[in-house]
């Protein structure tokens, strides 16, 4: 009995090996749509570089995502990974994915290339420059704010300013009309309380007159009838 069971169990092991060669041999590097991507020609150190591409991959692009890289030509230890990509459109099999990569003031101007490495989740990646171990995808140009873009900012920083002052001006001038119109309105009510208070007083002064005049013709020898 135990000849048989011995065999069943290296068919089983066999079959199972054979599939799992068999998934992994189907199973194809993510592909970047290069007519899809969108990568700024220059953007300002300190801005974000934003870019767009279409992937597509048969079992789907791993929950990390595409990992977007930057590196200085003129500098190339300047290397920057970055993560920060997510799908626009479709899905981990066939999307559009938007990935937006932080600049600094401080890095240095010149020009820069943009790499993109996609793996997918049996770890199948995106790499077709085997020496290097990465693709470059595109090329940007990081530089110094223009004359003309510094004016353009500073002004619209100003413009921004002005209007939170007017926005503040107005919220504190409807404060203010708002406290002014609730203290008119207690004012009001404290003088109409004065008043009625004051016609009360008028009130019980009268009845105590004529309490007194009722007294004094009761006590007279010919009362009149009802006292």
């Amino acid at each position: 009995m135990k000849r048989p069971i011995a065999i069943c169990l290296a068919i089983l092991v066999s079959i199972t090996s054979f599939n799992s060669q068999t998934a992994v041999a189907a199973d194809l590097p993510p592909k970047m749509d290069y007519s899809s991507l969108v990568v700024p020609a220059s953007l300002i150190a300190g801005e974000y570089l934003e870019i767009t591409f279409r992937a597509t991959d048969d079992v789907g692009i791993n929950t990390t995502g595409p990992v977007v890289s930057i590196k200085s030509i003129e500098y190339p230890k300047l290397f920057f990974y970055f993560w920060n990509c997510y799908v626009q459109s479709g899905d981990r099999k066939d999307g559009v994915w938007k990935c937006k990569v932080p600049t600094e003031k401080t890095n240095p101007l010149g020009k820069y290339n943009v790499i993109v490495v996609i793996t997918d989740t049996v770890g199948q990646y995106s790499v077709s420059d085997s020496i290097s171990g990465y693709d470059t995808v595109a090329l940007f140009e990081m530089r110094e704010q223009t004359a003309a873009e510094k004016a353009a900012a500073e002004k619209v920083a100003a413009e921004k300013v002005a209007a939170e002052k007017v926005a503040a001006e107005k919220v504190a001038a409807e404060k203010a009309a708002a406290e002014k119109a609730a203290a008119k309105q207690s004012s009001d009510v404290v003088t109409d309380l004065l008043k009625f208070k004051s016609q009360i007083t008028l009130l019980l002064a009268q009845v105590k007159t004529l309490e007194g005049k009722l007294k004094k013709i009761c006590s007279a020898k010919l009362k009149p009838k009802g006292c």
